[in-house]
């Protein structure tokens, strides 16, 4: 049996748009890397100042029990304490909304460059 032969076109692609292209990714890299840091330290801030929020009202509700026991009544205490826990969970949700949108924006950029990259050295490559 023969072996099929297949040629193969070469192709040659100019330097200076394979340096650009590096650049690029490099540029990209360090763009898309600035975003996510930058994403998760406002995400971190946010988590806890919502957190000592949600603590802070937690241990307001006990010490108000513990002062005045006939204050509120423990259906009452409980109800103010899952409202807070709700609230809790919404502030979750905004946090990991924001690291969605954070995580959105890097790939934009990622896209972006590549999809940049793909039509420079398409546009340089030529048939040797």
């Amino acid at each position: 049996m023969a072996k099929p032969s297949y040629t193969y076109p070469t192709f040659m692609l100019d330097a200076d748009t394979l340096a650009a292209v590096q650049r690029r990714n490099v540029d990209t890299l360090t763009i898309a890397s600035k975003i996510v840091a930058d994403g998760f330290k406002a995400a971190a801030k946010q988590q806890g100042d919502r957190m000592r929020a949600t603590v802070e009202r937690f241990v307001d509700i006990a010490n108000q029990a513990a002062k005045e026991p006939s204050a509120l009544k423990p259906n009452e205490q409980l109800a103010e304490m899952k409202a807070v826990y709700l609230t809790a969970l919404d502030d979750a949700n905004a946090v990991t909304g924001l690291v969605l949108e954070t995580h959105a924006e890097a790939a934009k950029v990622m896209t972006q460059g590549v999809l940049a990259n793909v039509g420079d050295l398409m546009g340089s490559t030529k048939t040797a």
